[in-house]
């Protein structure tokens, strides 16, 4: 580009270079003739006005878009009315030669393309020209080009489809070049070819599944589903489950988690699951449900449907999320069930309600966390929860106020006498639900639905069996080697046994004081004054039926079927008072129910 310079020149360079060019006029040393004199004056002219460089003059830009007319007829508006007479599978078109008045048009134009074919676009290259007016542009994919780093989370994959679009002499805008080569495969797009597919397989779906049910009962004579039609003979709900499920619940069916998952299959059903924990403390697939909705009268007969399936054993212990039609179904039919809410459903809107409380290093996320997880008697919760709303002035709190009312459904310590079986929430049906969502395609149909259900139950049970071999053959590590740990090395699993030995360990921080000889007990913290003051550092334990049987006040037995550090500590005493051989013999005497998932007190 040509430039001028102003006569003010602090460097003195312009000044020395006309001073060249001058000496050279006067002596001849370089031929110039009359005419390259004169361009070398006219590009080098002083400016009295300016200072710095000047950019020189050029013609006037051409203007950015066309002028609208009436009587033009755009292109998308073309594209509309003849898509009917075309026949083609999208309704927007791009094509060589189709004009556009702006830029913004034709973006608009290629991106309604991109949306029915599946795929992003985005700005790419573009041009201007002498006058400094853009002259051509291209939109292209989004995945164009090449990732920056290989074997990368890059959407880019070097996607050939683009359209470049070239200015013409009324300042209007064509289409040059149009490629659709390559166009790649986006989340919604296979969503889109997924759904499509399903809905071209459905045709005759429900006697595909019955034919599915009818090969499985074949194979499993213990296989059963129920199905709940509606006044038009059409499926309103259907549940069923096989005869290793059916055996799974008999041992480990006293506590149930129930949570249903939306978007699994072509006709938007929700899929409720009901899952349990086994002896080694896995998850357990007991029974499936698609339910057309979510009435009370729905959930009353899913739940009874259930426990016929299962040869009419009602779970102890239920756990589902806060809907109040599952309230009101499982009241009426399981009366004598204890009822819980999924603690994570509770709590998971902590962290938008308490703000800057609740940040990963605040003092106060994990003291609530302690509260929330390891308070095992009401008085220490309920002293607890009010020492803190004090010490961080949250007592007036919208949503602190709301999950205490609501405590004796979600907190731990109310549900002391209750079996549990260590579950305080849903998360091991929200993790199935997660597993499933692995196997289901989006928008599949209910006979693929399935048999892909069956496939992530038969996967589940191939871990279990792993488990199984686990306890059988490896051994288990010892980390005190006392007679009783020894024994329950050899009637838990290694999982539990695991747990156990945390619990076995746990128990070295409690001195034990002998109030009634061999009838009762207080265990201590021995570092009860270090700990906060609402925290119970004091528990009772009452030995009866000779030594044969330990209750602790803190209920861990009784709500998770595991035995509690506190009755650990005292056993160790009445070994003592037992002697070594005497306990031994009583401990062999002992059996646990469950496959080994409890150890009975001692």
């Amino acid at each position: 580009m040509l430039r001028e310079v102003t006569e003010d020149d602090p460097s003195g360079r312009f000044a020395d270079l006309m001073d060249s060019v001058d000496v050279r006029l006067e002596t001849g040393n370089v031929d110039l003739d009359d005419n390259r004199a004169s361009r070398m004056e006219n590009r080098y002219t002083a400016l009295d006005d300016k200072v710095g460089w000047v950019t020189r003059n050029r013609k006037v830009a051409m203007p950015d878009e066309r002028a609208t007319s009436a009587e033009r007829v755009t292109a998308l508006e073309t594209a509309l009315t003849g898509f009917a007479e075309r026949k083609t599978d999208t309704v927007v078109t791009p094509s060589v030669g189709l004009t556009f008045d702006s830029i913004i048009e034709a973006y608009d134009f290629y991106n309604l393309y991109s949306w029915e074919t599946g795929f992003g676009i985005r700005y790419a290259k573009s041009r201007t020209n002498v006058k400094g007016t853009r002259c051509m542009q291209e939109f292209v994919c989004c995945c164009s080009g090449k990732p920056k780093e290989a074997n990368s989370t890059s959407s880019r994959c070097q996607c050939q489809a683009m359209i470049r679009l070239l200015r013409i002499d009324d300042d209007g805008w064509y289409i040059n070049e149009f490629r659709v080569e390559n166009v790649p495969f986006t989340k919604r797009c296979l969503r889109t070819l997924c759904g499509k597919l399903s809905r071209e397989q459905a045709d005759d779906d429900v006697q595909k599944t019955m034919a599915i049910f009818s090969e499985l009962k074949v194979q499993d004579g213990e296989f059963t589903y129920n199905v709940q039609v509606d006044d038009e003979s059409r499926i309103r709900t259907l549940m069923w489950t096989n005869g290793r499920s059916k055996k799974q619940y008999h041992h480990f069916g006293d506590v149930v988690t129930f949570d249903i998952t939306y978007k699994t299959n072509l006709y938007d059903m929700p899929f409720g699951i009901f899952v349990g924990v086994n002896n080694h403390f896995q998850s357990v697939l007991y029974a499936g449900v698609l339910m057309r909705d979510e009435k009370v009268d729905t959930f009353k007969w899913i739940f009874d449907e259930f426990v016929k399936m299962m040869g009419g054993k009602r779970p102890i212990t239920i756990l589902t999320d806060q809907a109040r039609a599952m309230e009101v179904a499982i009241e009426e039919i399981y009366p004598d069930a204890t009822h819980r809410w999924c603690k994570w459903h509770i709590l998971k809107k902590a962290k938008e309600s308490l703000g800057s409380n609740y940040t990963k290093k605040s003092d106060f996320r994990a003291e609530f966390h302690k509260l929330v997880h390891e308070m095992l008697t009401i008085e220490e919760f309920e002293d607890g929860w009010a020492a803190l709303l004090e010490k961080y002035s949250l007592t007036k709190n919208t949503y602190l106020t709301q999950i205490y009312e609501t405590r004796q459904k979600w907190a731990k310590p109310y549900f002391a006498g209750k079996f549990c079986a260590r579950q305080t929430s849903t998360g091991r049906s929200e993790s199935a639900n997660h597993m499933l969502k692995q196997y289901v395609p989006p928008s599949c149909s209910m006979n693929l639905f399935v048999k892909q259900y069956n496939k992530l139950q038969f996967d589940r049970e191939q871990e279990e069996g792993f488990q199984e071999k686990r306890t059988r053959l490896s051994g288990a590590v010892l980390k005190v080697n006392t007679p009783l740990e020894v024994h329950a090395s050899k009637i838990y699993t290694r999982k539990m046994f695991e747990i156990f030995g945390g619990i076995l360990y746990e128990s070295g921080s409690y001195d034990v004081e002998e109030i009634i000889p061999k009838q009762k007990y207080m265990v201590t913290h021995v570092k009860a004054e270090k700990r906060e003051k609402w925290f119970k550092c004091r528990y009772e334990v009452n030995v009866l039926d000779n030594l044969g049987y330990f209750s602790c006040i803190c209920s861990l037995f009784e709500h998770m079927g595991i035995v509690c550090c506190h009755s650990l500590q005292v056993s160790k005493v009445a070994i003592l008072h037992l002697g070594i051989s005497s306990h031994l013999q009583y401990l062999n005497k002992r059996e646990t129910d469950y496959l080994g998932f409890f150890i009975m007190h001692m």
